[in-house]
Parts: C-alpha cells; structure tokens; sequence
C-alpha cells in the first residue's frame, strides 16, 4: 500500500449476498502530522497579533484625535473657558505687580513663584469643567460606550486642556516680562521647554482629578483639594527651573528639569493604567 492511501471497509448485504465485507482502495489524502500544525498557524498567529495591536494604537489614536477636534471646536465657538481664563491670570499678574512694585532683581526672584501661581489659578479655573459638559448632557455614557479605549477619551480631553493651557500662556508670559522687567532674550527656548513640561504635568494631573471629581456634587470644591497636594512638587521643580533662566546669568538647571519629566512620565502611565476606573460611573 502506498502512503497516503488505507483500506476501507464496506458492507453491502444486497450486493455481497452475506458474504465478509469488501475492502476498497480509498482515495489518496494528505497526511498532516499533528505536532506540525502549530509550526504552520504561528507565524500567522504572530503577524495577526501585531497588526491587532497596530490597529488598536491607530484606533486610539484616531479616537484622541476626534475628542480634541470637538473639544477645539466647542470652545473656538464660544471662547468663555478660554478667555475667562487669560482675563483672570491677567488680573493676578497685574495686582501682584502693583502689590509688591518690585526691582529687577526682586522680579527676578519672585517673579517665577508669582507666574506659575498664575499658572495654577488659571489651571484650575479651566481643568474643572473638562467632564462638567459631558456629566450635564449625559455624554460620558455614550463615550463610554463607544467602541474606543479610555484612554482615548482621557488622552483628548489632556491634549485639549494643554493646547488651551498653552494659549493663555502664550498671552500671559509678555505681558509678565513687560511688568516685572524681565528680558525674555537668550531663553525663549529654554523657557518654551520648562513650561511645555510644567504645564504638560500640570493638564495630566488636572485632567484625571476633573474625571474623579465628575459625579461629585461639590466638585469645583473638591477639585482644588485634591490637586493642590499633588502638584507641590511640580511647582517647586518648575519654580526652581524657571528661576535659574531669570537670573543674571541664566542656567538651564537640569536636575529640576528631570523631575520635571520623570513627574511627567509617571502620571501619564498612572492614567493610562487607570483610566477605565478613572471614567466609570
């Protein structure tokens, strides 16, 4: 017998009038050995994993993308957070100025802590509402529901609260210098980086408190005591930072300036691992 080919029994009484069954030659099959099976199906298995995990990256990056577009888009039609919030810092600025009227050198050493506390009002002022419109037309379920990640959904409302962080920085950091004196030229770059980190860690940790103080009743209450805590140290780092750029001789102090990001980095990890908590109802 060949390989490939067996012997199959047949019993057929009309046909064989009681005779023993009659053996037929079956048709030739392809033998398939079972332990090389999984050898075949593995790099297929392998290439589908990876494109998966592709598809779910450009899906969650997609799914950002269209929360930032509509967060942008609602706001550039109204303008109220936006310019509520660059009038207000504007106001803290201009009164500590008039408050303390101080010399070069006092700006220089108090004009950091002055800013990035105008930073922090400004921040709060903004970072609360972030989930206020979804909680109000009962949105969030429905984004919650959608067939996207969390993370997605938190990763939009970040970028959204940094871009719009970032433009009242933008308006607030000129009008700053021209009212304590201090010359902005040799540390505009430097400058960009310190508050690009600071103000980054400052929407992550803002966004994620504004998702746990969403079902809260007293949340705008609830919001600025649990953040104030928390961002301590990333104000002293981005205080210290931005003070060895305002001085005589300006520095880039780099140990500041990795806690600046190593604060960065963790809290992003932390809301991404968290992130189903952080939104469920």
């Amino acid at each position: 017998m060949r390989r490939g080919e067996g012997r199959c029994s047949q019993f057929d009484v009309r046909a064989s009038g009681g005779r023993e069954p009659q053996d037929f030659a079956c048709p030739k099959q392809i033998i398939v050995i079972a332990n090389a099976v999984p050898r075949l199906f593995i790099p297929a298995a392998l290439w589908r994993a990876r494109d998966a995990e592709r598809d779910l990256l450009l899906t969650t990056a997609q799914a950002a993308g269209i929360i930032l577009a509509k967060e942008l888009r609602l706001e550039f039609r109204t303008r109220e957070l936006l310019t509520a919030t660059v009038i207000f810092a504007l106001v803290v600025v201009v009164l500590f100025s008039f408050a303390f009227d101080p010399t070069a050198a006092e700006s220089r050493r108090y004009g950091p802590g002055l800013l990035w506390i105008a930073f922090l009002f400004a921040g709060s002022l903004m970072l609360n509402p972030s989930f206020a419109r979804e909680q109000n037309n009962e949105t969030l379920d429905a984004l919650r529901m959608a067939p996207i990640s969390s993370f997605a959904i938190l990763l939009g409302k970040i970028l959204a609260n940094f871009i719009f962080m970032s433009l009242a920085e933008l308006v607030l950091v000129p009008v700053f210098a021209v009212l304590y004196n201090l010359s902005l030229a040799g540390i505009v770059w430097r400058l960009i980086l310190v508050l690009v980190l600071g103000t980054w860690g400052l929407t992550v940790t803002g966004t994620v408190f504004s998702a746990v103080s969403a079902h809260a009743r007293m949340r705008e209450l609830l919001l600025p005591l649990l953040l104030l805590p928390l961002l301590t140290p990333l104000l002293i780092a981005a205080v210290e930072s931005t003070s060895a750029l305002f001085a005589e001789q300006p520095a880039l102090d780099r140990t500041w300036l990795a806690f600046l990001a190593g604060f960065d980095i963790v809290f992003l990890t932390a809301s991404w691992l968290l992130c189903d908590h952080l939104l469920a109802e």
